[in-house]
């Protein structure tokens, strides 16, 4: 092998080695992204109905409906929602405007405004595990992950 061939061997081995990240690298770097909401707040799933567990009493009649509320609360702030077949539907209590972001482990985000009332859509229904990220001018807060 002459001088020229291994500098070539030597230059090939220095480009592969260059594209790789340490796993030290890889490791900070995620550590760094989980500390980007730090600051937001946790919001705790405070009731959960769904129809399911309506208790009715006798000579009642009760119809099933497909219809599930969930309220999270904050310090100073509540989220209001009803899981439809194909939405979630909510209301932030007291009403103001902002953003609200359904998040996945998958890192699926799917962002939806939140008007001046409070309501707010979120399309298509989640179908994995997922939590809600609440941003308005006074608020930063986060719900427990749930499953629907």
């Amino acid at each position: 092998m002459t001088n020229d061939d291994q500098l070539l061997v030597e230059l090939r081995e220095a480009i592969q080695s260059a594209g790789e990240v340490p796993e030290a690298f890889i490791a900070a770097g995620k550590a760094a992204f989980a500390w980007r909401t730090v600051d937001a707040e946790l919001a705790a799933l405070t009731d959960d109905f769904s129809a399911d567990d309506a208790v009715t009493g006798a000579g009642m009649r009760a119809e099933h409906a497909e219809v599930r509320a969930l309220s999270f609360h904050a310090r100073d702030i509540a989220i209001e929602l009803e899981v439809t077949s194909d939405a979630l539907l909510g209301q932030l209590v007291p009403a103001r405007s902002g953003t609200i972001e359904l998040q996945t482990p998958e890192d699926g985000h799917n962002t939806a405004a939140v008007d001046e009332s409070g309501w707010f859509t979120i399309r298509p229904l989640p179908t994995t595990m997922f939590r809600l990220h609440v941003r308005t001018a006074t608020d930063n807060v986060i719900t427990e992950w749930i499953t629907l």
